[in-house]
């Protein structure tokens, strides 16, 4: 049985992250780079035409585009990325961590390839009260090590609020770089300080995030409505079945229940959800908030 102890929801609390060797299946691991894949290729094409609004982010760098994160996971990863979100490796590490009746707030790809020059800057992905765990679940589809990408962590950096810019600036700053294989996930409390560095020889590191939060919290945010708790409620029950149907070709799924699929989906993301700031060291001197 797939379960999260109480001694790693202890460990989870007390370092601010926790490493899951091995936790989804590779099958399950390539039917969503595949996906993952064939949706950058899809947006690199659209990007030599005229530039549009899209789930994609892309940077150009060096006369060359580049996908560094991919919004909206669902609309071009299911039906693998239900399966996931409905799997009972990512549903028992919701309802230990943050309740039976948790949410996934936002589901999204970041992506590093050779040559992007995306550095990622020590940061907290955002800060709130702490009544409540927020947490990220990520998924590596690919390896990063030390020297390619990984993502260097200070430790028990959760608590509070940081001075982003002094953390920067010390040169006795205790960090750990986490070394990851595709399957492995990392759970990181959303004010844990981190930090990533692009890649030197590697082609590319895909990490699919999922940021899973109580209801009750939920419930309480100003910043969320009932119509989006209503949608995710309905969207997790589709990503159940997801779970439960994975053994079948999506092709050979009743029209019906397609349709239904694709209209959870878009019912989520046709509603706004406002999104907490996060920290940084400001160029200008000091830390900063803000809005991912």
């Amino acid at each position: 049985m797939i379960q999260l102890t109480q001694a790693q929801a202890q460990e989870f609390d007390d370092l601010g992250f926790l490493i899951l060797r091995h936790w989804i299946p590779a099958e399950l691991v390539a039917r969503l780079r595949a996906a993952v894949d064939s949706a950058i290729e899809s947006a690199l094409e659209a990007a030599k035409g005229v530039p549009s609004a899209s789930d994609f982010c892309i940077v150009q760098s060096e006369e060359s585009p580049f996908v560094i994160y991919v919004e909206h996971l669902h609309r071009h990863a299911h039906p693998a990325s239900l399966e996931l979100a409905g799997s009972p490796q990512m549903r028992c590490i919701g309802e230990i961590l943050c309740g039976e009746d948790y949410l996934v707030a936002y589901e999204y790809a970041v992506v590093k390839t050779r040559g992007d020059g995306e550095r990622v800057p020590w940061h907290q992905d955002m800060i709130h009260d702490r009544r409540f765990r927020i947490i990220n679940f990520g998924l590596y589809l690919s390896e990063a090590t030390t020297s390619e990408g990984a993502l260097r962590v200070v430790p028990r950096t959760q608590k509070a609020a940081q001075d982003i810019c002094a953390l920067e600036a010390d040169p006795g700053l205790e960090t750990v770089s986490i070394e990851m294989s595709p399957g492995d996930v990392l759970l990181h409390d959303v004010m844990l300080v981190h930090s990533s560095e692009g890649l030197v020889h590697k082609h590319q590191r895909q990490v699919l995030y999922f940021e899973l939060r109580s209801l009750e919290h939920l419930r309480n945010n100003p910043r969320v409505s009932p119509e989006w708790i209503s949608a995710r409620q309905r969207l997790k029950e589709i990503e159940g079945a997801a779970y439960q149907r994975k053994g079948l070709c999506y092709e050979q799924l009743d029209e019906v229940d397609m349709l239904a699929e694709q209209r959870a989906i878009e019912n989520v993301y046709g509603l706004r959800l406002g999104r907490e700031s996060g920290r940084y060291c400001s160029p200008q001197g000091g830390t900063a908030s803000h809005t991912s």
